[in-house]
């Protein structure tokens, strides 16, 4: 339930884009669309003084001797336009000239929809390329730029997740973001997505009490026994949290209800 599908992306709100082939026409079709449709551009060559080496398309790099950069790929230009950066993103093939464009974008775009779009096609890029590379971005996304997106909070929470003890407050604070726009998951999405929200609130708050623990075991003081005593409560209620939701969303709940009853204790404070 923690792993993202095929289905989901985090990157909602890229361009969708129409499919661009079409059947191969029988010989009568063609007639009709020879008649129907308009005769194809016919390219005219256009003499050039001899002096004026050739130009060539951008391909994102400059050691081509004959290259020569064009107004339209100087400066914010490069990247003024996100439609055609976005498939390449999604590869992870964006040239760094193209990634120093759209982080200027990110950061000094004066509309705020404008610097989350260029953001997005930053970590689309990262996650396809580099992850080291994407969660510096996503972070950066998340506290400056856009919390409103449940879906970038989710998989960040996920992401987080799997990086051990260390990461368990990240996990809970992002988490807590992507539960508080829940509202905006919809169909089977919702209960799915907020019973993995909860069980990983709940061994979050499990690794924290461990970890508080064994540094009680090791300096035992009055504060290590009350901090371990603290994550062992909120592990038992978020752990209650997540057996009562998994219950009623009709999901597998015997993994909450035995954090829950190793928390308490007890059997009696999960199941009353």
């Amino acid at each position: 339930e923690l792993a993202p599908t095929a289905a989901f992306t985090p990157f909602v709100g890229l361009s969708t884009y129409e499919p661009t082939t079409r059947p191969f026409p029988t010989e009568a079709f063609a007639a009709r669309l020879q008649q129907e449709e308009p005769a194809p551009r016919q390219h005219v060559a256009v003499a050039r003084p001899q002096e004026e080496p050739p130009t060539f398309q951008y391909d994102g790099q400059t050691s081509h001797p004959l290259f020569k950069p064009t107004r339209a790929l100087e400066g914010a230009e490069l990247c003024e336009d996100l439609l055609p950066l976005e498939p390449k993103a999604l590869l992870g093939r964006l040239s760094p000239e193209e990634i120093d464009c759209l982080l200027a974008r990110s950061s000094r775009d004066e509309r705020m929809t404008d610097r989350e779009k260029a953001s997005l096609v930053l970590m689309a890029n990262a996650w396809a390329k580099d992850r080291s590379e994407w969660e510096p971005l996503v972070r950066r996304h998340l506290e400056e730029i856009d919390q409103s997106d449940p879906n970038v909070a989710y998989k960040y929470a996920i992401y987080l997740s799997k990086l051990g003890p260390s990461r368990a407050l990240g996990v809970l604070r992002w988490s807590g973001v992507a539960m508080e726009n829940r509202t905006v998951w919809e169909g089977d999405d919702f209960p799915t997505r907020v019973n993995a929200l909860h069980r990983m609130r709940a061994r979050a708050y499990q690794q924290l009490w461990n970890e508080a623990e064994k540094l009680h075991a090791q300096q035992p003081t009055r504060e290590t026994r009350e901090k371990t005593e603290e994550y062992r409560n909120l592990t038992k209620v978020h752990a209650r949290e997540w057996y009562e939701y998994a219950k009623k969303a009709g999901k597998d709940a015997a993994l909450a209800l035995e954090l829950c009853n190793s928390a308490a204790g007890t059997s009696g404070y999960c199941t009353e």
